[in-house]
């Protein structure tokens, strides 16, 4: 099908001369671009074809116009284009500020982070009622919301994009939701979740040859397993990214892969390679803010400090133009691992740890900054600070199965004359014991869907749900269907 439109797009793309076919064309190549791979639009030539719809002054092309030159913006952040590319569309984008539609809004943030990420969060709950049921704004304010650094906002864009997707038969949107629900989740320390959407975005890729959302799909899940520790399905999938993801393609899913192998590469204490390889994330400024701690704890351990500097530097100008708690933090702890065994280092790692909201919105990461809080009190033998930071950080690891990061704190702990009991997780019975679809299947039903409804929502058989459930029953240590709701509330919480 892929192919077919593609070819359909060839033939037509010429012949048209009607400016609302021309949108229609364009906007169908920039999304097969995101998904299948195919020559993205150029930047050019998409705004040139947004000032005709807009000299035209007929109503529905210009709120077509709107669309396009959202869609240019989606395409730069994307595409990690240069300046010149998004200094036109928002150029454009500003001529059109006094109409106040949300898109605007939304595309300017994607494009001009740091400028409007606060217009953005002031108006995110307003915006996103009005554009609730519209699937392409919807994907756009996820794109804005991580460009802004408001992940709870891009979440929720996802989340609701993904029952859109559904409801109205948008399988690849679906896809493309998922991932992005499953990005952020990642970051917001919801591993399991994470898991569940990003198999299902991996099985609808498949399913319908979308190569590109399969690779970006495997790298995800490949920095999940990494942060859960099971080290061979993080291989496997980056096998499948790296199959999928050609080095040449101009997308930034190239860094969910870079960041997926340096993450890997750092749990295993590959710290060259961990630089090496977060060090390519270069396309998003985005995921680059968030990597930031990752990509100084392996440039510490590896002798590469001096080169991060200056970068450093910037995404800390960034995280406060941006006003993110979370950013700030990574910011703070980088600094800290940069001084050592500098008197600056504690100053920083208690800045970091004073951003309680990014504890309650990142609490992976607030807990990794305990760890390498307590790591240099227990150096300065300060034994009952470290034991404290240590204690706290090892339940949030157990909790979220973040398991590299567990045991490494145990041993922090230990070293620091701590007898540490047995792992006091309750995540066994859906994080460890329970494969991503299984996760979600218990979750569908414990909501109370039936197997034939189960199996239209996930785009499996009927028979095959139940072939699931036969198993989920006995890992769980549960014998009937009304049991699973209380086995996940148990889970959650956790």
């Amino acid at each position: 099908l892929t192919v077919e439109a593609i070819e359909i797009l060839d033939e037509a793309e010429p012949l048209a001369t009607d400016l609302g076919v021309l949108f229609d064309l364009a906007f169908a190549r920039f999304s097969l671009a995101v998904t299948t791979g195919v020559t993205a639009p150029p930047i050019s030539d998409l705004v040139r074809l947004a000032d005709r719809l807009g000299a035209a002054d007929v109503p529905s092309l210009a709120t077509a116009q709107i669309r396009l030159l959202a869609a240019a913006a989606a395409q730069c952040r994307m595409h990690g284009l240069n300046d010149n590319d998004r200094s036109l569309v928002a150029d454009r984008l500003h001529s059109l500020e006094r109409l106040g539609d949300p898109l605007v809004l939304i595309a300017l943030t994607t494009i001009e982070d740091t400028k409007y990420a606060r217009e953005f969060r002031c108006r995110a709950a307003s915006v996103h009622r009005q554009v609730s049921d519209d699937l392409t704004a919807l994907m756009s304010m996820g794109l804005a919301g991580e460009s802004a650094s408001d992940l709870i906002t891009a979440r929720a864009c996802w989340e609701r994009a993904i029952t859109v997707a559904r409801r109205t038969g948008a399988p690849a949107i679906e896809c493309e939701a998922l991932r992005g629900a499953a990005r952020s989740q990642i970051i917001a320390g919801r591993l399991a979740e994470a898991a569940v959407n990003a198999q299902s975005a991996l099985r609808i890729a498949t399913d319908a040859d979308l190569g590109i959302s399969v690779g970006a799909a495997a790298a995800l899940l490949a920095r999940i397993h990494a942060w859960r520790g099971e080290f061979r399905s993080a291989q496997q999938a980056l096998v499948t990214a790296r199959q999928n993801l050609p080095s040449d393609t101009p997308l930034l899913w190239l860094d969910d892969l870079a960041w997926a192998d340096g993450i890997l590469a750092l749990t295993t204490h590959d710290h060259e390679r961990a630089f090496t390889e977060i060090s390519q994330m270069a396309r998003d400024r985005g995921s680059r803010r968030w990597a930031i701690a990752d990509l100084t704890e392996a440039a510490v351990a590896s002798g590469h400090t001096q080169v991060i500097s200056q970068l450093i530097d910037e995404i800390d100008a960034e995280a406060n133009a941006l006003e993110s708690p979370h950013v700030v933090m990574l910011v703070h702890r980088s600094r800290a691992l940069i001084a050592g065994v500098d008197g600056d280092a504690e100053h920083h790692f208690r800045a970091a740890l004073q951003t309680d909201e990014a504890a309650g919105h990142a609490p992976l990461e607030y807990a990794r900054t305990q760890v390498a809080y307590g790591e240099w009190l227990r150096r300065q033998r300060r034994i009952v600070d470290a034991r404290a930071q240590l204690s706290s950080a090892l339940r949030v690891f157990e909790v979220r199965g973040a398991q590299p990061w567990s045991q490494r704190t145990r041993g922090e702990l230990r070293a620091a004359g701590v007898q540490v009991p047995g792992s006091v997780t309750a995540s066994g019975p859906l994080t460890m014991a329970l494969s991503p679809q299984e996760l979600q299947i218990a979750q569908l039903a414990a909501a109370g869907l039936t197997n034939r409804q189960i199996a239209d929502r996930i785009y499996v058989s009927h028979r095959t749900v139940a072939t699931h459930l036969y198993k989920i029953f006995p890992k769980l240590g549960i014998t009937s269907r009304n049991q699973l709701r209380d086995s996940i509330g148990l889970q959650s919480s956790c």
